[in-house]
């Protein structure tokens, strides 16, 4: 996931290529050095290609937030001498995504 300093400095360094625009001035490269960002992310963020990250979470049945919620659960049974096992783990999954409607997890 990029991160947010950066999403900002690629968002500012589209802006000002679009404020140079009819001058010409200001080339993919050089707003990608002054904004200290990769020249290709630059290019992809401009043509509106979605980055892997991005694309990849919408594979996942459970948001990113709720994974957390999961680990904080977790790291909380740790932290009070129990063993986490994965019939629980599975069950607060499963529990979450029925709360929003999504089909449970698949029995392995």
């Amino acid at each position: 996931m990029v991160s947010t300093l950066n999403e900002r400095d690629i968002v500012m360094a589209m802006e000002a290529m679009e404020a140079m625009a009819k001058d010409k001035n200001l080339s993919l490269w050089k707003a990608a050095k002054i904004y200290n960002i990769t020249h290709t992310t630059l290019m992809r963020k401009m043509k509106g290609i979605t980055p892997a990250s991005e694309y990849h979470q919408k594979q996942h049945k459970i948001t990113k937030i709720e994974e957390e919620v999961i680990i904080q659960h977790i790291i909380d049974m740790d932290e009070r001498g129990f063993s986490p096992k994965f019939i629980s783990v599975e069950s607060i999954a499963n529990h979450i995504l029925e709360s929003r409607g999504g089909k449970c997890i698949d029995k392995q």
